[in-house]
Formats: structure tokens, C-alpha cells, sequence
């Protein structure tokens, strides 16, 4: 299952998406004791780089985070970029685990949010 959120501005430009999907937890010892059941997965997060800093971002992953626990979401995990991290962490997520390299994109963490 597939959830997505967009937030368009005033003109009419998108301004942040997100999608969240069912997914599992990796395989990765840190991961292991965190919920087995009711796990999202933030696959893909942007917001246009213009418009960063303006609530965009928040505006769409409070959204989705909302739909999974309407779903019967228990945590939500995503691999987030380094350079992000203070965003996630004040969105109240929490890294776990060593940071690792995605190819051709950078330094990584995984992420995990519990939901109410």
C-alpha cells in the first residue's frame, strides 16, 4: 500500500511531496527492536529548494505520518540523507545505527519514528 502528500504553493508549484509504503524494517541489528508490525516506510521525501525552511517539508510528512497511523501504522523508517538529519530529528524521528553510503548520493542514516 501507497500513500502520498503534496503541498503546492500560492502559484500553484509544488512546493513538498512525500510517499510513505508498507515495508518492513531492514535487516540491520539496530533496527531489531523496534516494532515488527504496523511498519511504514518514508520512501521518497523533496521539497523544491526555494521554499526550504517554510513548512513545506513538515507539512506533507505530518500528513503522511497521520495516514499510517490511521492505517493502523505503528513505526515509520526512512534512510535519510545526512544533511537532513536535523530535520528528521525535529520532526521526531531518531537515527539509528551507523551512517552508511548511498552510491552517487551521500551519507545516510536510517530513521524510525514511533507513532502514537
Amino acid at each position: 500500500m501507497f500513500v502520498t502528500f503534496a503541498q503546492v504553493e500560492e502559484s500553484g508549484e509544488l512546493a513538498a511531496c512525500a510517499t510513505f509504503s508498507t515495508e518492513p524494517l531492514p535487516n540491520i541489528p539496530a533496527l531489531a527492536p523496534f516494532a515488527a508490525e504496523g511498519v511504514w516506510r518514508l520512501r521518497k521525501m523533496a521539497s523544491d529548494p526555494l521554499v526550504r525552511g517554510q513548512g513545506f517539508g513538515g507539512a506533507v510528512l505530518r500528513a503522511g505520518l497521520e495516514a499510517c497511523t490511521a492505517r493502523g501504522g505503528q513505526l515509520v523508517w526512512c534512510s535519510g540523507r545526512l544533511a537532513a538529519a536535523g530535520f528528521y530529528r525535529h520532526q521526531g524521528f531518531t537515527a539509528v545505527g551507523d551512517q552508511y553510503t548511498v552510491p552517487g548520493i551521500g551519507q545516510h542514516y536510517h530513521f524510525v519514528r514511533e507513532l502514537p
